[in-house]
């Protein structure tokens, strides 16, 4: 997944966790990109991210986007006895219709949900 984005995007995520808010309740830690340099990398296109992971498993098509659906294995030497199923991996890519951009990938990775909205990290976003 790291390479369908650029490594300055994954960056400025992992910053903002840094003044993320935790809530116990939900068990969920939202980040928050506020106060955090914007960057200016530009978003890859759609073309180039099926070029790297290939056909979807699904498309959901809505008004202003895309969403594709992929399944995942982990490679790992090693899964501890119960938690085989979080070696099934879903990730959701969106593209944004207009510019065919790469706007956010959601999904569960190794049982941990992850969240990134690209667009709230970029420095000039299109709309």
């Amino acid at each position: 997944m790291l390479q369908i984005a650029p490594q300055k995007f994954l960056e400025a995520s992992l910053r903002a966790i840094g003044g993320g808010k935790i809530d116990k309740e939900k068990r969920q830690l939202r980040a928050n990109p506020e106060g955090l340099e914007k960057v200016s990398a530009h978003l890859p296109k759609k073309p180039a991210v099926l070029a790297q992971l290939g056909a979807p498993l699904t498309i959901t098509d809505e008004i202003d986007k895309e969403i594709y659906l992929y399944h995942f294995l982990l490679e790992t030497p090693r899964i501890e006895e119960g938690y085989e199923d979080r070696a099934l991996n879903e990730v959701r890519i969106t593209f944004d219709k207009k510019t065919q951009d790469l706007i956010r990938m959601s999904g569960r990775f190794a049982g941990l949900k992850a969240s990134i909205n690209y667009r709230k990290l970029q420095e000039n976003p299109a709309d």
